[in-house]
């Protein structure tokens, strides 16, 4: 099964994701997020986000995250949001 990051790197409408995560400023401090959040757990783009961006009907405008990292450590991390 693939991963949604090698399903958006593999599709034809985003061939470089790079350039499309560094193109929409909400997606990229989404993906900055989850690679801090990866360090300690799993993390997931999650709802309406990935719908954008599988049907490209519209950019995300807003990113929501799923994660396994417990509250804490999210806290530790992000001392400027409160949560």
């Amino acid at each position: 099964m693939k991963t949604f990051k090698e399903y958006l790197v593999e599709s034809e409408q985003l061939k470089d994701f790079k350039s499309y995560v560094n193109r929409l400023p909400m997606l990229k401090a989404g993906m900055e997020v989850l690679k801090k959040l990866e360090k300690f757990g799993q993390a997931y783009i999650v709802g309406g986000a990935v719908r954008d961006i599988i049907t490209g009907e519209k950019d995300p405008d807003d990113i929501d995250i799923a994660t396994s990292v417990p509250m804490e450590k999210i806290e530790s991390l992000f001392k400027t949001h409160e949560i």
